[in-house]
Parts: C-alpha cells; sequence; structure tokens
C-alpha cells in the first residue's frame, strides 16, 4: 500500500509542474502589459532561477567533478536564455494563447526522443492521448487565426519566432531527458543551479550591452522574480516526474499549463476567446485524463 501511493508522487510532481508553468506564463503577459525592459526581465527571471536552485542544492548531493553535468547544463542554460527572451519579445506582438500553445508544443521533442532514442513504448492509450494533444494545439491556432490576435504585417516576424520557440524549448525539454538518463534522477538541484546560472551570465552580458549599469525597476524585479520562482519551480517538478515516460510526462505538464495559461489570459488579460480554443481546453483536459489513466 505505501509503494502504490509512493507511485503516484511523479503524476502529481508532473501536474504540479503544469500548474507551475501556467503561471510563468501569466507572468511573461504581465511582463508586456506592464512595459518592463525584455533583456531586465530576463535577468530577473534568471536570478530568481539561480535563487531558487540554490535553496534546492543545499544540502543534496552533487558532482560538480563530472564533465557530462557542465556540458549538458551549459547547453540547457543556453535554451532558457534563447527561449526566455523569444517568448518575452514574442508577446508583444502576438497574443499570450498563441505564444503558449507554441511553447507547450515543443515537448513533441522529447517524445519523439525517448521513443527513438531511449526506446520508450508508445502504448495505444498514450498514443491517442497524444493524438488528441496535437489536435488540441491545431485547434488553439484555428481559434488564434479566426480571433485576428496577431498585428498587422507581423506574421511572418511571428512565424519564425514561434518556430524558434518550439525548437528552443524542444531542445532544453530533451536536456532534462538525457540528464534524467545519465545520472538516473540525481543531482537535479545542481543541474537546475548551473543551468539557470548560465542564463544569468547570458542575461547580465546582454543587459549591460543593452542598457549599460542602469538597475532594474521594481516591476522588473516583481514580473521577473515571479517568473524565476514559476519557472524552477516547474522545472524541478518536472524533472521529479522523469521516472515516468515522456510521453506521459510531457503531454499532461504542458497540457494543464496550455489550459491553465489561456484561461488565465482570457480572465486577466481579457484576451478573445471563441468556439476553437474553448473546444481546443476541452481537448486538452481529455488528454490529460486519458494519460492519467494509462500511466499505471
Amino acid at each position: 500500500m505505501h509503494q502504490a501511493g509512493l507511485a503516484w508522487i511523479p503524476l502529481l510532481c508532473c501536474i504540479a509542474s503544469g500548474v507551475a508553468y501556467a503561471f510563468l506564463g501569466v507572468a511573461y503577459k504581465a511582463a508586456e502589459q506592464r512595459q518592463c525592459r525584455v533583456p531586465a526581465f530576463i535577468l530577473a527571471l534568471s536570478i530568481a532561477g539561480v535563487v531558487f536552485a540554490a535553496i534546492k542544492a543545499v544540502g543534496e548531493p552533487a558532482a560538480w567533478q563530472d564533465w557530462r553535468l557542465w556540458l549538458l547544463c551549459s547547453a540547457g542554460g543556453s535554451m532558457i536564455f534563447i527561449s526566455t527572451v523569444l517568448v518575452a519579445a514574442s508577446c508583444s506582438i502576438a497574443p499570450l494563447s498563441l505564444i503558449w500553445t507554441i511553447t507547450n508544443l515543443a515537448p513533441l521533442v522529447p517524445v519523439a526522443a525517448g521513443i527513438l532514442l531511449f526506446n520508450e513504448r508508445l502504448t495505444a492509450g498514450v498514443g491517442i492521448a497524444l493524438a488528441l494533444f496535437c489536435g488540441m494545439v491545431a485547434l488553439f491556432a484555428r481559434g488564434v487565426g479566426r480571433a485576428g490576435d496577431i498585428r498587422t504585417g507581423k506574421a511572418w516576424t511571428v512565424a519564425i519566432a514561434c518556430a524558434a520557440i518550439l525548437a528552443t524549448n524542444g531542445l532544453w525539454l530533451v536536456c532534462t531527458k538525457v540528464k534524467e538518463r545519465l545520472f538516473d534522477g540525481a543531482f537535479s538541484a545542481q543541474f537546475m543551479l548551473v543551468c539557470y546560472g548560465t542564463a544569468a551570465l547570458c542575461s547580465v552580458l546582454w543587459y549591460v550591452k543593452r542598457h549599460g549599469r542602469t538597475r532594474l525597476h521594481a516591476v522588473e524585479w516583481a514580473a521577473g522574480g515571479c517568473a524565476g520562482a514559476a519557472s524552477a519551480a516547474g522545472t524541478l517538478l518536472l524533472l521529479g516526474a522523469m521516472s515516468l515516460p515522456s510521453a506521459v510526462v510531457f503531454p499532461v505538464s504542458t497540457g494543464l499549463s496550455l489550459v491553465i495559461g489561456v484561461a488565465l489570459g482570457a480572465v486577466l488579460f481579457h484576451e478573445r476567446m471563441n468556439a476553437g480554443k474553448v473546444a481546443a481546453i476541452f481537448l486538452g483536459c481529455a488528454a490529460v485524463i486519458l494519460v492519467l489513466l494509462f500511466a499505471h
């Protein structure tokens, strides 16, 4: 009975990570609405991520001498920096519902990697859930198009940004999966600390180049700090769920992130909803439920 209860911990971590990531999306949009400077927002986000991961790392075992972890963290941190810059900048020319849809399409990359590289099985139930997940993304994209949420003349810019967001977020998630495979679930806090440290270093260099030694505004610290805490918490929870197959972890986490994030965007920022977006929310819920049923 005790072990059966513990078996649900990875799923609970997966669900909680989706909720945390949803609030990350809200923080991005709040920063855009409060006219935060993108370099300043990203710098505050990265610093908050470092602090959060450092607190978690206290007293935990580490492998500072292992070059594989450093190499993986450097790659992961670079992807965090690039993807956060792209998402933050894109929120000024496209609605949160579109940007967050593309961001949450990224798990298809590690799911494919899990099947192709790690010999993970794709069961019929999880396969149906993945199909529902893809349908959810397609409905969101259709709903955004009909709502006319993209600014005139920015369609190509948004398309290129979305492709880059998909690629960088997908590669970041692949890094988390590779880390779990290489180190059998260990050193998660150290992994996060070095990843966010790498992103923070990139952010400092970019901020100094753009704004010199000017101070961050209070609103930038607040928005970036909340975003960094949500990002770090979501990733640590996601790492805690990696004992499950990729085809389970990523659809559940990102499905919840997308549904909750878009719903909060509609309520807090008055983004327009239509039949396509609402249908996508119900399809996302169905995908999450189906994955939960077939996870064990």
